[in-house]
């Protein structure tokens, strides 16, 4: 993610901060509940004090993002700038432009935007976060291979 020019990604706090930080850019358009960022943090079962922890790790969020990209206290909103650039969307986007340049039979027009689709794919979700291994030690399961089966339909095409 990168705001105002700069590369947020090696700045943002990692763990449960950087994963409320993916939750409430993805639900930017409006705001997001205090219950709703407990749930999606802990969706099987919130510990003990929950509300404060959900309160520090909002405080280093802030921290890392600066003045006026978190608005609120009891709703939250992360406001970005209309030139913020966060890969899922833009692999979302590129998936859009390479399937409209295939259904035209436009192959070099679908390559770019192919293989941005598929880069974002291989860095995985949140990288840096040992996401499998977090929800094994919380639910005994693996999550579920969507990065791979993008993979595998990119390579298809």
């Amino acid at each position: 993610m990168q705001l105002a020019g700069r590369d947020l990604t090696g700045s943002l706090p990692g763990g449960q901060a950087r994963t409320l930080f993916t939750y409430l850019a993805v639900n930017r358009a409006r705001p997001t509940g205090r219950d709703q960022m407990v749930e999606a943090l802990w969706p099987w079962r919130a510990p003990a004090g929950a509300d404060a922890s959900l309160s520090a790790l909002l405080s280093r969020l802030r921290a890392a993002l600066g003045p006026g990209v978190l608005d609120g206290r009891g709703e939250i909103r992360l406001r970005l700038p209309a030139d913020a650039w966060i890969d899922l969307e833009a692999a979302e986007d590129a998936i859009h432009r390479a399937e409209a340049a295939v259904t035209q039979e436009d192959w070099a027009r679908g390559w770019g935007p192919s293989l941005v689709a598929l880069f974002t794919a291989r860095r995985g979700f949140l990288p840096g976060e040992d996401l499998r291994t977090r929800l094994r030690d919380e639910l005994g399961a693996a999550p579920a291979p969507e990065l791979r089966e993008l993979q595998a339909e990119l390579l298809r095409r």
